[in-house]
């Protein structure tokens, strides 16, 4: 008879996930040393970066590399780690922050939107209470630091004057390039911390993608997801408004379960 532990041990989902937000969330201390760089003149927010932000997210990376390291201890985490940051310390300089203030918040706008979406489904999925509470808390992190970047990013827009097409191409270039350069790039490394002793075969990008479209779909919260993601947009006018509603209704129809 299978065991509640040697179920636990075979879940790939929890095992991919917690491995890439590992990678991402560890590695939150690089983006913070450039963005004290762009935020220099903003002492209030550079003290939340400094005092809440980054130990929260480092947090994160912290608990996610605890659970595997109780759940799959044979994994091989630095090493997959420090193949990781091989490549993605190239993604993190300053050359490849927005060109602007109001577009950097609107960056981090959606990449706090899709952790604190991924978290809560992962939340619902998972069958271990400790696993559920785990991911429940950081999908609350994640809600509150969304607020205060998008409420920076209010900010810097009404100064920078930023408008709706602007803002919705900004959106979605920066979820299309967190999708390849952020979780494609972790996902990548995964295997490269592999061991024979684990209870299942590893999986390649696509698969792994697959995966945990298909175990997370009936999980995902879509409909908080999209206004969360668009509130932004809808924000800027009228125009903006209408922009995020044709939007919204098209981003229903779309096939994956993260935003």
């Amino acid at each position: 008879m299978t065991t509640t532990h040697e179920r636990e041990r075979c879940d790939r989902v929890v095992f991919y996930a917690a491995a890439v937000s590992s990678f991402l969330e560890s590695s939150v201390p690089l983006y913070t040393r450039e963005l004290r760089t762009m935020f220099a003149g903003d002492p209030a927010f550079l003290e939340w970066l400094d005092a809440t932000w980054e130990p929260e997210e480092s947090g994160h990376g912290r608990a996610m590399r605890e659970l595997l390291a109780r759940r799959w201890p044979e994994y091989r985490w630095e090493d997959a780690y420090d193949a990781f940051l091989r490549e993605y310390t190239t993604y993190c300089g300053p050359h490849l922050l927005r060109p602007t203030p109001a577009r950097e918040m609107l960056s981090r706008c959606v990449t706090e939107c899709q952790a604190a979406m991924l978290y809560r489904a992962l939340s619902a999925y998972s069958t271990d209470a400790g696993d559920a509470a785990l991911f429940r808390s950081m999908y609350e992190d994640e809600v509150r630091h969304y607020k205060v970047f998008f409420r920076e990013f209010r900010r810097y827009r009404a100064s920078e004057r930023l408008g709706a097409l602007e803002v919705c191409g900004a959106l979605f270039g920066r979820r299309d390039k967190a999708q390849v350069e952020d979780a494609g790039t972790a996902l990548r490394y995964v295997n490269y911390g592999y061991s024979r002793e684990l209870p299942f075969a590893p999986l390649e990008v696509e698969g792994a993608t697959a995966l945990a479209r298909e175990a997370l779909r009936a999980h995902f919260p879509s409909e908080s997801a999209r206004l969360m993601m668009l509130k932004p947009l809808a924000e800027t006018s009228a125009a903006g408004r209408w922009i995020a509603r044709g939007v919204g209704l098209a981003m229903k129809f779309e096939m994956q379960v993260v935003v």
